[in-house]
Order: C-alpha cells, then structure tokens, then sequence
C-alpha cells in the first residue's frame, strides 16, 4: 500500500491478523519525505497517548522528514510491548525543523536530528541552529515512558556572553532570578553544556536544569562606576534557580585577580559579584576625591581589596539598584598625613567605601573606619562632587544644604 501527497509520502505493507482479543498487527512502512508542520493527523493515535500526541501536534511545527521507517509486530493486546513481546519501532532523520518543545521556552528553529521511537521510548540526537540567538552543536533528547512522558535533553553550544545571558532573559529563568543584568555589558566567548528535565502533560515532577559555562577572554562592565573586569576565565554553574562561580580569574586595570558571582532566585541579593586582589591605591579610590584633598597625594602603596557589586532584592513599588562596596585594611599603604592621621604601611586600619549607582541616590561615602569619614554628593550628569563633608573620628558627617 502507498500514500502520496503533499504533506507524507508512504510506502510499505500492512498485515492484520485475527487474535482473542485485539488484532496482531505486522506493518513495514517507508517515509520518503514529510511536512513535519502538517503531520498532525497522521500520527497513529491507537499506539501513541494522549500526552504525546498533543506534544507531537502542538511542538512540531515546521520542518522537513528527509526519510523514515516505521515498524509494528506483535499483538496488540500486549501493547506497548514493554516486556518485550512485540516489537515497536520508527526511525526518522528530520531537518530544519522548528519545535516548540516546551510552552514558554524558547523555540527551537533549524533543528537536524535523528529520531528513534522504540517500545515505549523516544530518543533523539542531532544540532539546533537557533535557540534563542545560541547554536546548539550537540543535543540529545530522550522520554524514557511515552505513557507518563519527561522530556530529558542534554545539550552542548558555543556561544558568547551576551547569547548565553539572551537565552536566559528568554525564557522562564528570567522570571525566576528576577534580575535584570542588561545593565551591566558583557562581552567573551562561552561554552555552555548541561541538562534538562521537562515534565509533559499530567506527568509529575517540575523542571530542572543544571549545566555549566565555560568562559576564556570574557569581558565585564559597568557604566555607574566605569569598572572593568577583562580576561575573565574559569567556570560558572547554573540552575533552574540562577548561577553562581567562585574562583574566576579576571584582571583588573593590568592586575590580576579572582572573581565571585552569584545570582539565585533564593538568596536576598539579587546579583552579586566580589573580586579580590592587590591593587595600587590609585587604582581603587576615585581620581576626583584623591584630586580633591592635596593632603590624599601623600598615600602610595599597594594592598588587598575587596570590590563587591551587589543588587539586593527590590523594595515594595521599587526596584533595587546596584551599590558598589570596597573594603580594604589598607596593609602597605601609607598615610604620610598628620596626625592622627598618619599611618606606617604595615598597620591595619579598615576603609570602607560605599556607593548606589543609581540615578536617585548619588552619595559616596568613604570611612576610615573611627577615624575619619568622606561623604560626596556626586552630580549625576558628571559623576563630580556638588557638595561634600567631612567627619573626623566616629559618626557620620551630614551634607550641606543644597545652595550652599
């Protein structure tokens, strides 16, 4: 028997046979080509649950079958041959094919695969083009029980920074880390492997994903503060709740250093990024509050700095903005100032500085901590101080009025 048209073409031999209960069927079909997009009607619904029969229909949108075979042998009464009494088979090699394999996330455009269903199983192997903006070299999928049906993908994809965080922003992680990370630029290539569980229809269990990326040459900046973190390599792991890394080497303005990040949908922060390294003084404290105070040029040395970037959960009706903090116990900086100001490069003495980068809140606060206290009012325009006060000893100076 043979079926001919525009949306399959079908050949092959079709045996039906007389048993107690239901038929034993014996069919040998070849697919020499097929609209993925308008098979809709012709997936045999008496071999085939309701759960992937809707996943078929709705996720298979368009594409081409280049060629397949189908195969049943076996009575039917002992469907879907699980003990292995009967024989259920289809292979099927598709191309350029777009599926909507989940509701919500990305579709997946320029799909080339091989398909095998066997017994109650599917497994899939092959390359998507286009998801999201990443090409995916290698993925496999597979639903172990098409009865109760979880769609399980192993993937691998080179991409770059900006494509990585695309896919992110593009589906329903976004909503879930709740951070909005366009306001930090990104640059640098990433490899990017993991997996992904994804329940179909009434089948239990919840979503869940865990992989890695892999950065080389990747770029970090800031346009608040002007930081930028280049050079930044190691490995950063996700879920479906965020990600996190510790241990990235970055350099900073020619010095090297090590790099945290963490972004989870159950932390208290938002986002989170700490660097740790040796830096030279001048390369940490702005240029304008060194410029400010001619007293500051005597301070040289360089030390161990903390800089954190950290944007905290929101407040009711507002969104939470970035602040960045430094910490340093200023070993190997000396303070050629007066007393008590005066301080030999192997003394501790904590400085913290303190800063929103935010169009709203534009105060620099820099303490050394019981000693002596800087705030700025910085112009948002310039980012150069309006106003300014200083506190000597504990306690926090107030501002001058505005005018004044």
């Amino acid at each position: 028997c043979s079926l001919q048209n525009e949306d399959v073409g079908v050949h092959g031999r079709v045996v039906l046979t007389k048993s107690e209960g239901k038929p034993a069927l014996d069919v040998n079909a070849y697919l020499d080509h097929a609209n993925i997009g308008n098979l809709g009607d012709y997936w045999p619904e008496s071999v085939m649950s309701d759960n992937i029969l809707a996943w078929l229909r709705r996720g298979l949108v368009g594409g081409r079958l280049e060629r397949g075979r189908f195969q049943i042998h076996g009575d039917m009464d002992n469907w879907p041959f699980r003990e292995g009494i009967g024989r259920f088979e289809a292979l099927a090699e598709v191309s350029d094919v777009e599926l909507d394999y989940v509701a919500d996330w990305p579709v997946a455009r320029g799909v080339d695969a091989r398909l095998r269903f066997l017994g109650p199983s599917l497994d899939i192997s092959g390359s998507i083009a286009n998801l999201a903006g990443v090409p995916v070299y290698q993925v496999g999928a597979a639903i172990k029980n098409l009865k109760k049906p979880v769609l399980s993908v192993e993937y691998a994809a080179r991409t770059d920074l900006p494509g990585f965080l695309g896919f992110v922003e593009n589906s329903p992680l976004q909503e879930k880390i709740n951070t909005d990370l366009s306001r930090f630029d990104f640059s640098g290539p990433a490899v990017t492997e993991g997996d992904m569980r994804f329940p179909l229809g009434d089948a239990e269990g919840e979503i869940s994903i865990h992989g890695k990326a892999i950065l080389e040459g990747g770029r970090f900046h800031e346009p608040g503060s002007g930081i930028t973190l280049e050079n930044i390599g190691g490995e950063v792991q996700y879920d479906q709740l965020g990600f996190s890394a510790r241990g990235l080497n970055v350099t900073y303005r020619d010095h090297p250093a090590e790099l945290a990040l963490k972004a989870t949908a159950d932390s208290d922060e938002k986002f989170r990024a700490d660097m740790n390294g040796e830096f030279d003084v001048r390369d940490v404290i702005p240029g304008f509050v060194l410029d400010s105070y001619s007293a500051l040029s005597q301070i040289e040395g360089s030390t161990d700095w903390q800089v954190s970037l950290v944007v905290a959960s929101d407040q009711p009706d507002e969104e939470a903005a970035p602040v960045l903090t430094i910490n340093s116990g200023l070993e190997g900086v000396a303070l050629k100032l007066p007393a008590p100001l005066r301080k030999r490069a192997g003394e501790n003495w904590p400085l913290v500085l303190h800063y929103p980068l935010s169009e709203k809140d534009s105060l620099l606060h820099i303490e050394l901590v019981d000693r002596v206290t800087l705030n700025f009012d910085l112009a948002e325009e310039t980012g150069s101080p309006r106003s300014a006060a200083v506190g000597v000893g504990g306690g926090n100076p107030s501002l001058p009025p505005d005018g004044l």
